[in-house]
């Protein structure tokens, strides 16, 4: 009998602490940092020409009151991109370095706020570099697409899970715009990530 009490006990305080775990979620003025990884233009890191395809970002995350999110953040995309010359297969790297700020906001979410989707708009100022700042490639010939600033804006979707009280796995896909770059204007970034609340 005490042993049934015991557990009944036990039983209580995990459900009191989870209710009061969910209600501490997505609070204004919270704060996360985040990370995430992923591959771009496609769902491989590396292509049918084994060209590397992939993308890094650090962000800072502030909630609101309708647990909307602010996010600023830096990334950095690198794609290579096959050249085929007179020496054989050759990768060219394409890099590119971007700042954003951006707003997320949930679109749906259960009842207790472990899973949300959101949709994100955001703007983006960045730079990019072309062959690793060369112009010269192996067989002679010489790249025309120089290095340069790049601007544009980033609308996503994140689906994010509780983990834990303060860690959330982060699942994301994203439509990039870059004005600027010579390798392309459109990226579609696949991905996924962590986010920690700090406060």
């Amino acid at each position: 009998m005490r042993m049934k009490s015991l557990m009944l006990a036990g039983l209580c305080v995990l459900l009191l602490g989870a209710g009061e775990a969910r209600a501490q979620r997505g609070l204004p003025g919270q704060l996360g940092i985040g990370l995430s990884t992923g591959t771009v233009d496609g769902f491989l890191l590396r292509d049918s020409r084994l060209c590397y395809r992939y993308w890094a970002w650090l962000e800072l995350a502030r909630y609101n009151r309708n647990h909307g999110y602010w996010n600023f953040g830096a990334g950095y995309l690198h794609k290579d991109y096959a050249y085929d010359g007179v020496t054989g297969r050759q990768r060219v790297p394409v890099a590119q370095y971007t700042a954003e700020a951006g707003y997320n906001l949930p679109l749906a979410a259960d009842r207790g706020r472990n899973v949300t989707l959101y949709g994100g708009l955001s703007a983006l100022v960045g730079y990019e570099t072309s062959g690793n700042g060369g112009k010269a490639l192996e067989d002679g010939a010489t790249l025309v697409s120089g290095d340069g600033f790049l601007y544009g804006a980033a609308l996503g979707a994140t689906f994010e899970g509780y983990l834990a009280d303060r860690v959330i796995l982060l699942l994301k896909v994203r439509q990039r715009c870059a004005f600027g770059s010579p390798t392309g204007v459109f990226h579609t970034e696949l991905g996924f990530g962590l986010r920690f609340i700090i406060n």
